[in-house]
């Protein structure tokens, strides 16, 4: 398949640009390349030289629609949070595929800082969640550390009251058995 005007207007990604936008190794990138699952500029056989691009913008694009509508936002924050690297990303690779001649009227670069700032404050959300969380999972762990102390306690004292009884039952043992004991050769 030979280029065509399209491809040849059209920005490609390396494969680390292509993984850091998806979220994935670049060895992934090569595997969605060789899948067809991710396009690319027709290079010639062998191994591309590094930093050459090898992956379509469009088709990072198409890959990022796909995870979303794969993954709706629903999960939660999870699930909020891959929504919005999703518009991230694809407000980047729209910056990307624009470049860097053309002239800005500032909504994309406002929409781009927008879908940040969102990303953010629900990253944001998400560490005090955790962090709420872990609180309470200290609180519980404090709990269970005074809880296994009082037991060791109440186990050392038992282990105590063992050992008396047992030299109680011996000293016990040995005074019945002179009581009891056979008559000695003397009294018959």
């Amino acid at each position: 398949m030979g280029p065509d005007a399209d491809e040849e207007q059209e920005e490609a990604l390396t494969l680390a640009q292509a993984a850091q936008r998806l979220g994935v190794q670049p060895q992934r990138i090569s595997q969605m390349l060789n899948k067809g699952d991710l396009t690319g500029p027709d290079l010639p056989p062998g191994r591309a030289p590094k930093n050459v691009g090898r992956v379509w913008v469009s088709s990072v694009v198409a890959e990022l629609k796909r995870r979303r509508l794969d993954h709706p936002a629903g999960g939660g924050l999870a699930g909020r949070v891959r929504l919005l690297e999703a518009k991230l990303a694809e407000l980047e690779a729209a910056d990307l595929r624009r470049g860097p001649s053309s002239g800005s009227d500032g909504s994309h670069s406002q929409a781009r800082e927008r879908a940040a700032l969102a990303v953010a404050a629900t990253l944001k959300v998400s560490l005090e969640v955790a962090t709420q969380s872990l609180l309470s999972e200290q609180q519980v762990s404090a709990g269970l550390r005074r809880e296994n102390a009082a037991l060791r306690e109440s186990l050392d004292l038992a282990e105590q009251r063992a050992h008396t009884l047992d030299a109680l039952a011996k000293t016990f043992g040995e005074s019945l058995t002179q009581l009891l004991g056979p008559d000695s050769p003397d009294f018959i």
